[in-house]
């Protein structure tokens, strides 16, 4: 029904209206008709509109402020409309996981180390083996006893340092080489000349056995060779040599002036055209010498006590050539 006073719409079972407050009589039951009946169309109740005025307010209210935080208004309105204001949504940070604990081995247990994981071979470029001691056996002439070897030399290879290539002076013309039978010495004399050789490893001795195998392959009958001992700083030396003619020949050289120990001496023990094997054992001032395993010479001589051993060789005539290979030296010292 419909307010008598301000004509709003009401409810009949309302006293009093909700627009005016008008108080409305209750009007009389209506009577009962037999058609079905309809739900009865119902109109905003107190509460509906006191709801709906409330909902207006605070809307009006929120407009309100929030224009007036537009326009710098005090921070307190600020804090209000920011009440009102739905929530922001809390980012979610994710936590990494802690790493997991590592376990220490139980008290006198031994860590477990993986095995390493073999490398590729590495190509080895191949070295020349040193060389080997030569048994006193096969020297003939026999080591004294208890003595070291300390250079044997098969000339296989230059691991002892010898000089090597050609080397020309004043006096001779020397070329050096490393052959399959061994160590090869070219010589062209320009005058007379004496001539010896050394390797870098070569020591200083006093009491020594030295032997070494050398043959002439080419060049003329008076050319000598053989081994050089005690040779001192000062160019002082003895030579034990042998030539092509069957002789042997033991000398002293003090300041390059020389003195024969023994004189040139023929002995079957020298084989021309062959392999001698020159032997000397220097032991205080006494001196042996062996060709080919038999003694040919013994002095005593005691102007010079130690030095270094080398190879020889020397000539009497201007523009002699030979060539003489040298094998197997040894070395021994007490």
């Amino acid at each position: 029904m419909n307010c008598p006073n301000c004509h709003a719409w009401m409810g009949d079972d309302e006293l009093f209206c909700g627009n005016c407050g008008a108080r409305v009589t209750a009007p009389a039951a209506p009577p009962p008709v037999a058609a079905r009946p309809v739900a009865a169309r119902r109109g905003p109740s107190c509460l509906g509109i006191l709801g709906a005025v409330f909902l207006t307010l605070v809307l009006g209210a929120g407009i309100g402020v929030g224009y007036m935080f537009l326009q710098g208004q005090p921070p307190q309105l600020a804090q209000l409309t920011q009440l009102l204001q739905p929530a922001a949504p809390t980012a979610v940070v994710a936590q990494a996981q802690p790493p997991a604990p590592t376990l220490a081995p139980p008290p006198g247990a031994q860590p477990t180390v993986a095995p390493p994981i073999a490398a590729p071979p590495t190509a080895v470029p191949p070295t020349a083996a040193p060389p080997t001691a030569a048994p006193a056996g096969d020297l003939g002439v026999p080591v004294p006893a208890g003595w070291r070897l300390v250079l044997s030399e098969p000339f296989d290879y230059n691991g002892n340092g010898w000089p090597y290539g050609t080397r020309d002076t004043d006096v001779v013309q020397n070329r050096w080489l490393f052959m399959d039978d061994g160590y090869r010495w070219v010589a062209s004399a320009h005058q007379a000349f004496e001539w010896y050789v050394w390797p870098d490893k070569m020591p200083a001795v006093s009491d020594f056995y030295a032997s070494v195998e050398a043959h002439q392959v080419s060049g003329t009958d008076d050319a000598d060779y053989g081994l050089a001992f005690r040779i001192s700083e000062d160019g002082t030396y003895y030579r034990f040599v042998v030539e092509e003619t069957g002789q042997y020949y033991l000398t002293r050289l003090v300041d390059w002036a020389e003195t024969p120990l023994r004189s040139w001496r023929s002995s079957s023990a020298v084989r021309s055209g062959e392999i001698n094997r020159i032997t000397v054992i220097g032991q205080g001032k006494h001196f042996a010498c062996y060709v080919n395993e038999q003694l040919v010479a013994e002095v005593d001589d005691d102007t010079i006590l130690s030095g270094r051993v080398a190879l020889d060789i020397g000539f009497d005539a201007v523009g002699a050539v030979a060539t003489v290979d040298y094998d197997n030296f040894v070395l021994y010292t007490p």
